[in-house]
């Protein structure tokens, strides 16, 4: 069988090795070899290729990205200027975790133990 037309050797050097075309191969026709560089391309196997085509409609570059026609973002800074100053997030986190223990709630979040291993914390 001749090589088929229909498979990710279409892209070539396109490709940004990310393998979703060799993982989605039915019949694991394509492997990936590296060049003179060291830069990661796909091989296909001429004798295992179906022409499916699906390697082509997975392959990132091969396929627009659609971004929707209108994005929204919310951002949110505290006014308390210590908060702030000890924050790495614009103090998000440690203002509302004051809301919601002065109304009675719990909070939930990771702190670094004295070991400076990650933990689960619980406070009220």
């Amino acid at each position: 069988m001749e090589d088929c037309v229909n498979n990710i050797k279409a892209v070539g050097l396109k490709c940004t090795g990310c393998r979703a075309c060799e993982k989605i191969c039915p019949k694991n026709a394509i492997h990936f070899e590296e060049n003179a560089e060291g830069f990661l391309y796909p091989s296909v196997d001429p004798n295992c290729c179906v022409n499916c085509g699906l390697c082509l409609k997975k392959c990132p570059a091969n396929n627009d990205i659609k971004k929707p026609e209108e994005q929204s973002y919310f951002s949110f800074t505290t006014n308390d200027k210590e908060r702030l100053r000890n924050s790495a997030s614009g103090g998000f986190v440690s203002h509302i975790s004051k809301q919601v223990i002065e109304e009675g709630g719990a909070v939930c979040g990771c702190v670094f133990d004295e070991q400076l291993k990650a933990v689960h914390a619980f406070t009220n």
